[in-house]
């Protein structure tokens, strides 16, 4: 089967199975990762140049029960002015350590940092970074040429893969911020660290440095995708894949396109529950949650982008006939300075008497939104399950999810077609494992609000 088709499959099938979760199913619940929130910015607060939008899945919750909602707020950046391009600095983090060497990868590399270098704006510099046992500046910043270009061929395989060193260069090859200039590093790996650091969740705080943004590059099909999208997720910037069939040019044009059109260099969401309300988890990102409040880093935000994050809560029975359930603030700076903004928003929900009235109270965008991030959610859980070799596991989830997609659809009018309840049934039987490679990326990337 075709990765894309895999993915698609996935991708509606999580959203059957996420939402056997609210109605007592047995899908499990991801393990919660519990990060230190990150430092809010300091100064007085100005109106932000981002938007912001709180909604609930319905407006309705239970008098004589707990309910369980989903909180959904929209984030968006607006679009870009015409030629207000800012240029790029940029380091090229190589992986060249021996387990390069297999299934063309190092091949792949050569490719796309050349498509990284055809890439860049007239104005942009780029320095090159290579890696193994230890790290080694190739070049300094500067314009490519034929000379950087015939580095990246020279380059071939060997010894261990200490990744952190090689970020640690790239991060030393920037320098410090000027001009106004764009801090970007763009890490291209397996990601099998060996040497060095190794944890993943030290690698991902590592990749959290002031006034830059880390994106992250897989390469080959064994590489290490829950690291590389951890790591890109906390540098603020993108995660990709790539293989002997992947079109370069575009990933990359969009990727330095973003980093020279950034709108916020830092973006944090606070959301404030109200008495009587608990988050139970966040679904695509990792956040913080103590007592009734939860924090999710959004990082840098390009120009006309969207950040989607949607929790899930219980409301406890009880209440006044119209309950308050969350507040939230997003704050951060803007690009280019280090003036503080912070904008507000809160949502609330009518109590009903019974469940038969919540439909009436139903909000379609955010119904949908909170689908297909449950959805994304059960994606990334179907994957664990192949890759762990279980694929019972994996395949029974999936089934569910096809047997639940027909009556959600019809609760809730979410019009999915008939021929997707076919697909998912299909797909639980599949055990390809490399054919489910891509479906952590797209699972995350539904949990986050990408459209079904």
């Amino acid at each position: 089967m075709h990765r894309w088709t895999l993915t698609s499959l996935l991708t509606i099938v999580a959203g059957l199975a996420a939402w056997l979760a609210p109605r007592g199913a047995t899908v499990p619940a991801p393990v919660a990762h519990t990060p230190p929130a990150p430092a809010l910015p300091t100064g007085p607060d100005q109106d932000g140049p981002l938007t912001l939008d709180l909604a609930l899945d319905a407006g309705a919750v239970l008098r004589d029960a707990p309910t369980t909602r989903y909180v959904v707020a929209t984030v968006k950046a607006p679009a870009e002015e015409s030629g207000n391009r800012v240029p790029v600095d940029l380091a090229l983090v190589l992986d060249v350590s021996g387990s390069m060497s297999g299934a063309g990868k190092i091949e792949q590399a050569r490719r796309a940092a050349h498509a990284v270098m055809e890439s860049l704006g007239a104005e942009d510099r780029v320095a090159l970074v290579s890696f193994e046992d230890r790290a080694r500046r190739l070049s300094a910043l500067g314009r490519p040429g034929v000379g950087l270009q015939s580095l990246v061929d020279g380059l071939s395989p060997g010894g261990g893969t200490n990744l952190s060193d090689g970020l640690l260069t790239g991060f030393d090859a920037l320098g410090d911020a000027s001009d106004g200039r764009v801090r970007k590093v763009l890490l291209m790996t397996d990601g099998q660290a060996n040497q060095g650091v190794t944890s993943p969740e030290a690698l991902a705080q590592l990749t959290r440095q002031p006034g830059l943004t880390v994106s992250t590059v897989g390469v080959g099909y064994d590489y290490n995708e829950r690291l590389l999208a951890s790591m890109a997720d906390a540098g603020g910037g993108g995660y990709h894949y790539v293989d002997a069939n992947s079109s370069l040019a575009t990933v990359f044009e969009q990727e330095l396109h973003q980093a020279a059109h950034l709108v916020t260099a830092s973006t944090r969401l606070d959301l404030e529950l109200a008495p009587g309300v608990t988050a139970t988890r966040v679904l695509g990102w990792e956040a913080q949650l103590t007592g009734g409040r939860v924090a999710v880093d959004l990082g840098a935000l390009p120009a006309g982008t969207t950040r989607t994050v949607v929790v899930e809560v219980e409301v406890t029975a009880g209440g006044q006939a119209t309950r308050p359930v969350a507040s939230a603030t997003l704050s951060g700076t803007g690009a280019g300075d280090a003036a503080r903004f912070a904008e507000h928003a809160t949502t609330v929900a009518t109590t009903v008497a019974d469940a038969s009235d919540v439909p009436a109270y139903v909000s379609p965008s955010a119904m949908k939104t909170a689908t297909a991030a449950v959805a994304g959610d059960a994606v990334v859980a179907a994957n664990q399950a192949y890759r762990e070799g279980d694929a019972e596991r994996g395949r029974a989830r999936l089934k569910d999810a096809a047997r639940w997609v027909r009556r959600q659809s019809s609760d809730y009018n979410l019009g999915i077609p008939e021929a997707s309840s076919e697909k998912l049934k299909r797909l639980g039987y599949l055990d390809d494992a490399d054919a489910q490679k891509s479906t952590l990326s797209e699972g995350r990337d539904l949990s986050r609000g990408a459209s079904w």
